[in-house]
């Protein structure tokens, strides 16, 4: 509480009435429940490609194989206030606590925001994976991502070799990446760009290049392919990430379930008590989450020139 609480020359709050972006990590993760401490997935390698048998004889026996087992440690944010007894008294708590709860509810849905996009944030470093274990041990955005299930270590990538700035290239390059992705065997999957996030300074350059009818900034009158194709028809432009031009597309992976998640533990509640010893009224928000990846190939980014 401030002194300017308790003057009366104080006749509006400016500054806590300010619109907010809507709610944009759940259109980037999948939103998950939990009724668990914890969670944890495992990768499933699959299965090897059919062998030739000798007639009569004996068919070659194989068993699925378990990868790294990402797990996800739901935290709990809180935050707190008080109103002292002599407000109360005086009659000013209610407009004062309402004012406060209004705020603690917007410092929750922004810290979402933040843990949510500090994925994104470290995406291209693998000593900070968010606030999960990553169980391939490299960063979620990488060229060197293993493949170990069919026998032979090899690699894939959900970024280019050499990082680009967002263009009408580079998005058609990233788009023949991901539909070449494979399975932890090393064979084909179909999978497919869904959205670009980008920050909110590469907006109006992500709108030209996939929405224009034709090509962007070519004297070519050949047609926007990306836009004919259906291809990466939503744009999310995000003001949370630090890095302005890095880019972002979100797979089919993680609209499936299995790339990006957000897990809800527990919602956003305000409680409210009084202190004996006080007589101080009291006000908190606890909530209950975790977010990070399990399988990389539900993103795949760039971070820019």
């Amino acid at each position: 509480m401030t002194p300017a609480d308790m003057r009366v020359g104080i006749k509006k709050w400016f500054g806590d009435v300010y619109n907010d972006y809507p709610q944009l990590y759940s259109r980037i993760f999948k939103i998950v429940s939990s009724n668990r401490s914890y969670e944890e997935d495992a990768l499933f390698s699959g299965l090897p490609l059919l062998q030739e048998k000798d007639e009569a004889g004996s068919v070659n026996y194989v068993t699925g194989k378990q990868g790294y087992t990402p797990r996800y440690d739901h935290i709990e944010m809180a935050l707190a206030f008080q109103i002292s007894q002599n407000l109360i008294d005086d009659g000013v708590a209610l407009n004062v606590a309402e004012r406060l709860s209004k705020g603690l509810a917007r410092s929750s849905r922004l810290t979402d925001e933040i843990l949510a996009h500090q994925v994104l944030n470290r995406a291209f470093t693998a000593s900070g994976l968010g606030l999960m274990v990553n169980g391939d041990g490299v960063a979620l955005c990488s060229t060197t991502h293993p493949i170990r299930g069919n026998g032979v270590t090899t690699t894939f990538a959900n970024k280019p070799v050499t990082d680009l700035d967002l263009s009408e290239a580079a998005l058609e390059a990233a788009l023949i990446d991901i539909g070449n992705m494979v399975d932890d065997r090393g064979n084909r999957i179909y999978v497919t760009g869904q959205k670009l996030v980008v920050n909110i300074n590469e907006q109006f350059n992500a709108h030209r290049i996939l929405k224009s009818t034709q090509r962007v900034a070519t004297t070519d009158n050949d047609a926007n392919a990306m836009k004919d194709m259906g291809m990466l028809s939503e744009v999310i432009a995000t003001p949370y990430t630090t890095d302005t031009d890095a880019w972002f597309i979100v797979t089919s992976v993680t609209e499936a379930g299995d790339g990006l998640k957000f897990y809800n533990r527990k919602d956003a509640v305000i409680d409210s008590d009084k202190d004996f010893d006080t007589n101080s009224g009291k006000y908190k928000v606890c909530r209950r989450l975790s977010v990070g990846f399990s399988d990389p190939r539900g993103l795949y980014g760039s971070a820019g020139i």
